[in-house]
């Protein structure tokens, strides 16, 4: 009788690329988006939160950077005004602050980037479990980075 044991050995080698001083881009930059509504139905914490995480997709949808290396740095609610058929209407600014690290970022022009963060912000909205935030029409005001 012959008995015959196999072992088989798997070894997992993970390899971290180092970033080397100079391959990393910093882009720290400010956008102005305005929403279709008061700024009181917006400043609730987790209204607030779903805007933030919004913002965070959108400029790595913009920069093509995975959201982790997208940071908020200051996101303002400020209450506004807009003009729609010869009435005013309630509506708020959502000044946000942002930085970007990454050693693969692509800077888009401002037309690019203004065109590129309203479509994904709009899209980031419907994708939310919230009817009131799904109804919001958001426009990039400004956008500036450096």
């Amino acid at each position: 009788t012959t008995t015959t044991t196999t072992t088989t050995t798997t070894t997992t080698t993970t390899t971290t690329t180092p970033i080397v001083a100079g391959s990393t881009k910093v882009v720290i930059g400010s956008v102005a988006l305005v929403v279709n509504a008061a700024k009181e139905d917006l400043e609730q914490p987790e209204k607030r939160a779903a805007l933030e995480g919004v913002a965070k997709g959108a400029l790595a949808t913009t920069y093509k950077v995975d959201e982790d290396e997208v940071t908020i740095t200051s996101l303002a609610l400020v209450a506004t005004r807009r003009l729609q058929t010869g009435r005013r209407l309630s509506s708020t600014r959502l000044d946000i602050g942002f930085e970007i690290v990454s050693a693969d970022v692509e800077e888009p022009t401002e037309k690019e980037a203004k065109a590129v963060f309203q479509g994904a912000v709009t899209a980031g909205l419907q994708e939310l479990d919230d009817p009131d935030l799904n109804a919001l029409t958001p426009q990039v005001e400004d956008f500036q980075a450096a």
